[in-house]
């Protein structure tokens, strides 16, 4: 029996209600369970309380838990949302990110002044890894099993475990970073594994398998009441993955192949040349459809249903151009990531000339219907930036092989699909549109890194990126997310039955929403924060990024003073718009710099320039601005190449090192000669 895996004993209680199988699982685990719930609250009673409630709900959800359910990451999550509910304010910590990525620090503090910097932050920072991210961090350090142990657990080799941990690991660093506590990846990992499990009480395990197997019926009215918050949470934490801004927009997970044909395009509602919406029927008159057989999304749309995932070989041999730091753009690619790239697109070729058919319209209005999205959400997003993902793979490829031509046309594609979503007023869509123009950047940058591209395809690149680079420049995309963001979370406020559904996060919460005189002093507030936000939107940068993001930290603190709770919540999710807008920016200006550098190499004896002002007037009009601090985007020969680089969100000039998150690069280490 001890040495029975999870899994197995998990489904021997489950059909037989074996008491032996189940002793077995709380002795596995209660430390962890226990630990987790000290943590949060501080108090060791609250946290046996916990405790207990936690396992009676494994007892009563063990017949419905997958075969994959990796039991310590389930515990993990299941304690961290029982103790949020139970601690006396319901709201969470809210973030005051500034974006900045820390650098390693040379001097640690001593490991127990550090574990008590660390401890308050860690189930918060634990809540923003993915949960295949957080079951490996859980399995590595806060069980302390092996690589190999790892791997078995989750249903992979050690070697995709440790890449795995790696990664999660990472993300967990800047995850604390932005909570204020900074240091290195190791001794993260090494805190959390000497620290993360907490003595638990002698008699709390048999108290615990005894109260659990009863179903709860022996447990303490406040145990009972736990287990009842912490269902409800599950349950809609389960039901949906919704983004908090203004309504919960749910962005389909999972694979690709997502039926869109069961959205309905909206009933057409006049609105004035001119008129800025009101209600959601007058938002879907604002998205303006383009005239018939002139949508580019009506293309996209049959792409996106059309796409083929990776399969578990495939997905493991990709390269990972988002790692730290990045793969070298001008080595050669290994032969299995060779292999799993040209798979993939092989397998996708359908869903390319969809795209590529798309790519021909510039205007597109997906066939969201905002008066029902709270139901529906947009489940188009994520297969247009997997689409975007796809064209990223195939320039690498093509520029691997050589295909200059083939590798711009490429970038371009990219471009194409984040110009679809140019119009829609939704603040998650500018933000796919964004990420997607990084994966141009990165696209280009890697293939310039392998191969020359024609003259001809650098010239419309760079009408591309300078259209791009205009549009947000002039605030016009995050504008219109904003004036949607507006419409949409007042209407939400005006409907109880969706906000109680949608934005309760909590019971204090529902009983807060279902008060008339909150949601009228909620919506006043809501409406004169935007018109704040309107406002500071049209700023010119860098001052836009700062004035949008000090509006929402003020608004947000006096809403926090005053206790308009639905508002603290909504104006948390929107902290790092300010910071998103300027992102796009610096890439479209780094593209559009790069490309200027590869037209004068082209021009002058395969040689960059020593300075941007050489490129000025023939390649440029004026060395272009980093968004992020007003200054010229910095600028270095480095041997036969270059480094280009904005600052990034922290402000901090690091050189254009690779190796960190903080400034924003496009490098090229060896050009390819013309």
């Amino acid at each position: 029996m001890n040495d029975a895996p999870d899994a197995t004993l998990l489904e021997q209680f489950a059909l037989s209600q074996s008491e032996a199988a189940f002793a077995e699982l709380v002795k596995r685990h209660i430390s962890l369970v226990y630990s987790v719930a000290f943590r949060k609250t501080g108090n060791p009673q609250q946290a046996e309380d916990i405790t207990q409630a936690v396992f009676i709900i494994l007892a009563r959800k063990a017949g419905s838990l997958g075969a994959k359910t990796v039991l310590p990451g389930w515990l993990y999550h299941t304690a961290r949302l029982t103790a949020a509910n139970a601690q006396r304010a319901e709201i969470r910590r809210f973030r005051h990110e500034q974006e900045a990525f820390m650098q390693s620090i040379e001097k640690e503090p001593a490991p127990e002044a550090f574990w008590r910097e660390l401890s308050p932050a860690l189930e918060d920072a634990m809540a923003g890894l993915g949960a295949n991210d957080r079951d490996a961090l859980v399995l590595r350090y806060f069980q302390n099993l092996s690589l190999a142990d790892v791997g078995a657990a989750l249903g992979t080799t050690e070697g995709v475990a440790q890449r795995r941990v790696s990664r999660a690991l990472e993300k967990l660093r800047r995850l604390f970073a932005r909570r204020g506590v900074h240091s290195t990846t190791a001794v993260i990992a090494g805190t959390i594994s000497t620290n993360s499990l907490q003595i638990v009480p002698p008699a709390l395990a048999q108290a615990v398998t005894t109260v659990a197997l009863t179903n709860g019926a022996a447990a303490s009215a406040s145990t009972l009441s736990l287990v009842k918050g912490a269902l409800k949470i599950i349950a809609w934490t389960k039901a949906k993955m919704a983004i908090a801004i203004g309504v919960a927009v749910v962005v389909a997970t999972g694979t690709t192949t997502i039926v869109v044909a069961k959205m309905r395009s909206p009933k057409p509602v006049h609105l004035a040349p001119g008129a800025l919406p009101e209600t959601l029927a007058e938002l879907n008159a604002w998205y303006i459809e383009p005239p018939a057989g002139q949508n580019a999304a009506t293309y996209i749309l049959q792409g996106v249903n059309v796409m083929q995932p990776p399969d578990a070989k495939q997905k493991a041999n990709l390269p990972n151009l988002s790692q730290l730091p990045p793969p070298d753009p001008s080595a050669p690619l290994p032969p299995a990531e060779n292999s799993a790239l040209a798979g993939v697109l092989q397998q996708n070729q359908d869903a390319l000339r969809f795209f590529a058919q798309g790519a021909r319209y510039e205007q597109s209005r997906y066939p969201v219907d905002f008066t029902t999205v709270m139901r529906e959400g947009l489940p188009y997003l994520q297969g247009v930036d997997e689409g975007a993902q796809l064209f990223e793979m195939e320039a690498i490829l093509d520029a691997e092989n050589g295909g200059g031509q083939k590798a711009a046309d490429d970038v371009a594609m990219i471009l194409s699909l984040a110009r679809s979503l140019r119009a829609e007023p939704v603040i998650i869509s500018q933000l796919v549109r964004v990420k997607d123009t990084r994966l141009a950047v990165t696209a280009l940058n890697q293939s310039v890194n392998r191969t020359t591209l024609p003259p001809e395809s650098l010239s419309a690149l760079a009408k591309m990126f300078a259209d791009i680079e205009a549009y947000d420049a002039g605030g016009e995309g995050f504008y219109r997310a904003l004036v949607g963001e507006k419409v949409m979370h007042i209407a939400l406020l005006n409907n109880r039955k969706e906000l109680l559904l949608g934005d309760a996060k909590s019971l204090r919460l529902m009983e807060y929403a279902d008060n008339d005189a909150n949601l009228r002093a909620e919506k006043d507030y809501s409406t004169s924060t935007f018109q704040k936000l309107f406002i500071a939107s049209h700023d010119p940068f860098p001052d836009r990024r700062t004035n949008v993001n000090d509006v929402i930290q003020q608004r947000m603190s006096y809403a926090q003073h005053q206790g308009l709770l639905l508002s603290v919540l909504h104006l948390s999710s929107l902290a790092h718009l300010g910071g998103r807008e300027a992102d796009g920016i610096a890439y479209a200006r780094l593209a559009m710099t790069a490309i200027a550098l590869e037209q004068y190499r082209a021009a002058h004896g395969n040689r960059y320039p020593d300075s941007l002002s050489e490129l000025v007037p023939a390649y440029l009009n004026a060395p272009l601005m980093d968004p992020y601090d007003g200054n010229p985007l910095r600028f270095r020969t480095l041997g036969p190449g270059y480094v280009l680089y904005s600052v990034g969100p922290d402000l901090k000039d690091d050189g254009g090192n690779r190796t960190k998150w903080s400034d924003l690069v496009f490098a090229v280490t060896r050009p390819p000669a013309y």
